[in-house]
């Protein structure tokens, strides 16, 4: 079982099967997954997060 987050609605549910095209049981939008490794999403996030510091320092100045 893996969780899944719809990146249409945002409605968050376990998905019980590992099929490739997922529909997502709120808005009924198919899409299919693309796996990323953890180091990747890891990197993202750091990305994301120093972005996000970096334009708040922007806004304050």
């Amino acid at each position: 079982m893996k969780r899944e987050n719809c990146p249409f609605c945002g409605h968050r549910w376990i998905r019980k099967s590992s099929e490739s095209m997922i529909e997502c049981p709120n808005c009924r939008t198919e899409y299919f997954i693309q796996p990323k490794d953890e180091e990747t999403q890891d990197e993202e996030i750091e990305e994301e997060e120093d972005t996000i510091s970096d334009e708040f320092e922007e806004r304050t100045l």
